[in-house]
């Protein structure tokens, strides 16, 4: 299991059979909002809403380092949810300030798209086969995104 902590900028690694704590990721000056992991599991990936940042950790390596990209305007309180779509291909993050959500190429870590929503767009979710992104928004409404 994975437990992001934003206020302590960390990513905490639990053994769910043994409720033991394996290991800490810590992204130094940020603040983890929420994470995902590649289905293949060779990655994990967090939002840092202080810096609107993606960041990725190699899960393979088992290393600490991490890279970190930015996501979208930059502006603090921002970037908040991040998501993998269903064929790993992609990965959507939602941005609060921006009122987007942006889709990235997985493999070459670059933004293909943005969905507009305007308001501030929250989590992300996909249906089962991936074809229909939900986003619930801040501003009181759901995006049903195909």
């Amino acid at each position: 299991m994975y437990i992001a902590a934003r206020d302590a900028g960390t990513v905490t690694v639990i053994d769910t059979r043994s409720d033991f704590v394996l290991t800490s990721y810590a992204v130094n000056g940020g603040r983890t909002q929420n994470v995902a992991v590649a289905k293949d599991g060779s990655e994990l990936y967090a939002t840092d809403i202080e810096r609107s940042g993606l960041v990725i950790w190699n899960l393979k390596s088992g290393s600490a380092a991490y890279q970190e990209l930015l996501i979208g305007s930059g502006q603090v309180r921002n970037a908040f949810d991040v998501a993998v779509t269903p064929d790993d291909a992609q990965l959507y993050v939602s941005t609060l300030a921006d009122g987007k959500v942006y889709v990235l190429d997985r493999a070459q870590r670059m933004v293909v798209d943005s969905i507009v929503t305007g308001g501030s767009p929250r989590y992300v979710g996909f249906d089962a086969d991936g074809t229909h992104a939900v986003i619930p928004n801040e501003g009181g409404w759901v995006d049903f995104v195909r």
